[in-house]
């Protein structure tokens, strides 16, 4: 199934790795997705599981993430075209190719944190405006939401 997250994020610091919002655990058989923040790639990133255990991972365009400073970040997941997408401030998003859906995971869905084999990663942000949709948000949906970095909330009243 196609799936959208939308959210706003303010980074306190710029590393480590971070995690916004997850449904993993680094065990292997239990990645399903997060979206973070990997200062290693200098980008925001978008990485999922397939059904058959292979990982895939769209980064954002445009270098290294300012602290102090909101993001608006979409992260989607085309089933479709099988694309794994996500983009900063309504900008065009880093994509990459990922089929066989998102693995189905008994990890608890967090927000700020992943707990990876037992060991708690809490990102050093703060999150807001978080909304998730089980389909493909419009252009015109984006658009609206992020409201040229002034944000408005769901729901849409287009």
């Amino acid at each position: 199934f196609d799936m959208t997250f939308a959210f706003w994020v303010y980074l306190d610091t710029n590393t480590p790795s971070q995690a916004f919002i997850s449904k993993w655990d680094g065990g292997g058989a239990s990645q399903g997705f997060y979206i973070g923040l990997e200062p290693s790639l200098n980008a925001f990133i978008f990485s999922a599981t397939n059904s058959s255990g292979t990982n895939h991972h769209a980064d954002t365009p445009g270098g290294t993430p300012a602290t102090a400073t909101w993001y608006f970040v979409i992260a989607y997941y085309d089933s479709v075209n099988d694309i794994l997408g996500i983009s900063l401030n309504n900008g065009t998003p880093g994509t990459v190719s990922h089929s066989g859906g998102i693995r189905v995971v008994g990890n608890p869905f967090t927000l700020g944190w992943i707990d990876s084999i037992g060991a708690a990663y809490y990102g050093n942000c703060r999150l807001d405006e978080v909304g998730f949709w089980n389909r493909l948000l419009t252009s015109t949906e984006k658009s609206y939401l992020y409201n040229r970095g002034a944000g408005r909330t769901y729901p849409f009243v287009i």
